[in-house]
């Protein structure tokens, strides 16, 4: 029988009982209340020490937080944010550091910038939506080759000093390349047969 919701307290003392009648053994009695060996040693232990009172429920939080912030340092890391609330947690540690040499150490900056924002000296930004610009008709396709897109993707210097330009032709239904060419110029007269090839490929003429 695991301890009960309504009287915690009542179920551990009577365990605590039981165990000191010799009635029981210690794993008869802790399957007896639905408990480990080591819970109901923990039970035992704490009422030798403290009595009735070492059976009560104790807080979970750790004893000791090793990222604590000294009060003092609290202190001068919030006033410093106050006196400059531009600064983020880097640049306060640094002035700050250099300011106090007597201080050997400091919290790291995940720590101060959770003080700052328990101290609400944190704003919070929210974030923009992307807009598109009125001019601009969103593309759209419903099925495969309804719309290409083309794009030269930076140019570069061949070995012979020549400049090549890679053109690219997608599919934007399918997101496939179709194609990938480089050219000499971004001008059209160069652009189009490259074009006009794939067509050709993706769209064969039929024969009348």
């Amino acid at each position: 029988m695991p301890w009960k919701e309504s009287g915690p307290m009542e179920e551990r003392l009577q365990f605590v009982r039981d165990a000191a009648s010799d009635r029981f053994t210690m794993s008869e009695l802790c399957a007896r209340y639905g408990v480990s060996r080591r819970i109901g040693y923990k039970w035992i232990a704490r009422y030798d020490a403290e009595g009735r009172a070492g059976l009560a429920d104790r807080s979970r939080a750790p004893h000791h937080r090793p990222h604590a912030i000294a009060p003092k340092l609290a202190a001068l890391l919030v006033e410093a944010r106050k006196a400059h609330p531009h600064w983020g947690a880097r640049k306060l540690l640094k002035v700050l550091a250099g300011q106090h040499p007597r201080i050997a150490k400091w919290p790291v900056a995940s720590t101060v910038a959770d003080l700052l924002a328990r101290r609400g000296l944190v704003q919070h930004r929210r974030r923009r939506r992307a807009s598109d610009h009125p001019g601009v008709v969103r593309a759209t396709s419903d099925a495969p080759n309804d719309l290409w897109s083309a794009d030269f993707k930076g140019q570069f210097r061949t070995g012979d000093g020549q400049y090549c330009f890679p053109l690219t032709i997608a599919d934007h239904q399918t997101r496939f390349l179709l194609a990938c060419h480089g050219v000499l110029s971004t001008q059209t007269v160069t652009a189009r047969p490259v074009f006009a090839s794939v067509d050709t490929q993706i769209r064969p003429p039929v024969d009348t």
